[in-house]
């Protein structure tokens, strides 16, 4: 028995050392083959070029050695990878070619582009990629997981949103059924192929929101903080949603480095966004998580209040550049600024939603009643007397100004007389609103949603005039001077529902104050632009035409796929341009402003030509491009950092005196805003644009 043991235990080890054996020889094979690949890797990569046909186009493919790298990377493993399809491999090295020049972006495009071009978007079958589209949806879970997530930062975003729903939703349905939009409502076709929109991932990175800033913006804007910047956040969020896109929303530093810098499995490429909408601070951040904004400089959109001229915004010229805090200096397309308000026509105006109202008169009549604007105490620091005035002509002034521990701040207190109500939900400060006779501007915070706010609810609004004219803000990148608190009211709304007064006028401001007691109560208006439909109009527009990057190859990695498309068009299109001449010291803005039209910054590139000149019966003596270094004798200025630089941004423009003609050689100095000096007219790219909708040309939607 114990012998028959001793040759089981026997037969077992002998058995266990050949299967040890044969294991450590496929190990060896292994890490042979591993080590051979790589040596391979090694070896093609040192060669420098790698020979390519696609089509008939024959390439050679030269690059750094990260590019070399990636592309004998791909080639190994390109059927474990979910960007091929396994039907790829008879063209595997042109398919690998592209997706290193066009989606990882690391390898340059070849020299016979246009040869190679032809071969970019056609498949197997010889058709266009599909690409996936926008359906317009009234449904907002999502969108609400999104914000759930963000937690109390989100809050006041989330309540507007939710309180504009349906809003929302049948503005939604009003627009797919007028532009014969794709929908996931189950609205019946109209009986013609629907418009198609490609769907795009969009992220929405809330800078100021960002405990790491200290502004405390989400969280204050429960307890009388500023609500201008969040509107303009909640109604972006809720419009890309709705019309069709996937939202992607980033709140801090460790959700933005969430969504950008994670690897996804499977496919994936340089940029994991279509389109990224952030503010200043969150610009900065985006910059300081990715370490270069290479592959997302033209694909972002900065939310902007007060707009950013393009003399701030070029790097070396910035007025403002020896300010460390200073907001300019991004070298951007200007355009790719989005402001409050239609003031910038170097920026895009992408505005906010000013709910409308049926009208209902709730005043009582017996009771006369002033409500202010103004959250904070110090906004009415030097207005005591303003506020005896109004004292005088009404029976109640009423406020709403937050007030901590419902202990007055900064050692200022309002007077006895003043009913103030502090911090109010939206549905019981509208009805104090809507009982008032006025709602009341002191001066500050200029140019927020409030003036618009009252006139969609039949309520006149006292709109201080400053004069002489203020400057926007200290540090804003803009030379914009404010003629009132709020200059778009102003002009473009106006009397008996704005009133525009200089407060330091007794006698005008008690005229007026007595004028709207005794009027009966206006009907209520919101500008199209501030509507529902024309927000959402407005948006799809830019979402779907404008395109900073230039690029005639775009690519989106989406579900695990690469999908092609060619870039856009010029967009608004060229036969909009019309060429009108400045007076002398008149900037653009304003010379196509005296012909009911806006300025194009986008035009200037199609103008910036000696023939232009010609066919504006210009007569030019001599002709030169531009040197803004040499003309502003700015060689050691900027060097030392001095600040009184004057920039040569009103280019292209005629030299009456000398019947010069001089073109601008630099793009990013192209300005509507900038005013040239005395003796100077300005070539100006105006278009003329739809009634109560300057963003868009006639026929640009």
């Amino acid at each position: 028995m114990r012998c028959s043991y001793s040759r089981l235990r026997l037969l077992l080890l002998v058995i266990g050392s050949c299967w040890f054996a044969t294991l450590i020889g496929l190990h060896k094979r292994i890490l042979t083959q591993n080590v051979q690949s790589n040596i391979d890797i090694r070896k093609n990569v040192a060669r420098k070029f790698v020979h390519i046909t696609c089509g008939k186009t024959q390439i050679e493919l030269e690059g750094s050695r990260k590019c070399l790298r990636r592309y004998h990377e791909l080639k190994k493993d390109w059927k474990n990878n979910n960007c091929f399809d396994k039907s790829d491999g008879k063209d595997i090295d042109c398919h690998i070619y592209k997706h290193v020049v066009y989606v990882d972006r690391i390898c340059p495009e070849p020299e016979k582009f246009s040869d190679f071009l032809s071969t970019v978007f056609e498949t197997r079958d010889g058709a266009l990629e599909h690409i996936p589209t926008a359906a317009m949806r009234v449904n907002f879970d999502n969108l609400y997981l999104e914000l759930e997530n963000c937690g109390k930062v989100c809050n006041w975003i989330q309540n507007r949103i939710r309180r504009l729903q349906h809003n929302w939703a049948a503005t939604s349905r009003k627009l797919a059924e007028q532009r014969n939009f794709e929908n996931d409502f189950g609205d019946p076709p109209t009986g013609k192929s629907p418009n198609l929109r490609a769907k795009l991932r969009i992220l929405l990175h809330m800078g100021l929101l960002t405990k790491e800033v200290g502004l405390n913006f989400g969280e204050a804007a429960m307890f009388g903080g500023p609500l201008g910047e969040l509107v303009q956040w909640s109604d972006l969020a809720a419009t890309l949603h709705v019309l069709g896109h996937d939202v992607v929303l980033s709140w801090s530093p460790d959700r933005l480095s969430g969504v950008m810098m994670t690897k996804l499995p499977g496919c994936s490429g340089a940029r994991k966004f279509d389109v990224v909408f952030t503010d200043i601070v969150g610009l900065m951040q985006l910059n300081q998580q990715l370490g270069s904004l290479y592959h997302y400089r033209c694909l972002i959109r900065v939310l902007d209040v007060y707009g950013t001229e393009p003399e701030f915004n070029h790097p070396l010229f910035n007025p403002q550049k020896r300010n460390i805090r200073t907001w300019g200096g991004r070298g951007l397309d200007t355009e790719q600024f989005f402001t409050h308000f239609p003031h910038s026509a170097d920026n895009s105006f992408l505005g906010f939603v000013v709910e409308e109202h049926l009208f209902q008169n709730t005043s009582n009549t017996n009771i006369s009643r002033a409500l202010l604007y103004g959250k904070k105490m110090k906004v009415f620091k030097g207005k005591e007397r303003f506020l005896e005035v109004l004292n005088k002509n009404f029976d109640e002034i009423h406020a709403t100004v937050f007030l901590k521990d419902d202990k007055p701040t900064d050692d200022l207190t309002l007077p006895d007389y003043v009913i103030n109500h502090q911090n109010m939900k939206q549905g019981e400060f509208l009805k104090l609103l809507r009982s008032s006779n006025v709602f009341v501007g002191v001066g500050q915070p200029v140019e927020g949603p409030a003036a618009l706010e009252a006139a969609s609810n039949g309520v006149p609004f006292f709109n201080p005039r400053f004069m002489p004219q203020r400057k926007v803000s200290e540090g804003k990148p803009t030379r914009r001077s404010l003629t009132s608190q709020n200059p778009y009211a102003e002009e473009s709304i106006g009397e008996p529902l704005v009133y525009t007064v200089d407060i330091k006028n007794q006698s005008e401001v008690t005229r007026v104050l007595k004028k709207i007691r005794k009027s009966p109560k206006p009907k209520p208006y919101v500008p199209f632009e501030f509507t529902f439909h024309g927000f959402l109009e407005r948006l799809n527009a830019y979402v779907e035409n404008q395109d900073f990057c230039k690029e005639l190859v775009r690519t989106t990695v989406g579900s695990n796929k690469v999908f092609w498309k060619k870039g856009e068009k010029a967009w608004p299109p060229e036969e909009h341009l019309q060429v009108k001449l400045s007076d002398q010291g008149e900037s653009c803005s304003d010379a196509c402003s005296r012909y009911k039209m806006v300025c194009q910054r986008t035009f200037f590139k199609s103008i910036n030509s000696s023939w232009i000149f010609t066919n504006q019966d210009l007569k030019c003596k001599s002709t030169k491009v531009s040197d803004p270094r040499e003309e502003a004798q700015l060689t050691n200025r900027i060097l030392e950092n001095e600040d009184d630089v004057t920039v040569t941004c009103h280019y292209p423009s005629y030299v009456t005196d000398l019947g010069e003609c001089v073109m601008q050689s630099d793009a990013m100095l192209f300005s509507c805003a900038c005013k040239p000096p005395q003796g100077i007219v300005r070539l100006c790219p105006c278009r003329r644009y739809r009634n109560e909708q300057r963003s868009l040309c006639l026929d640009c939607a």
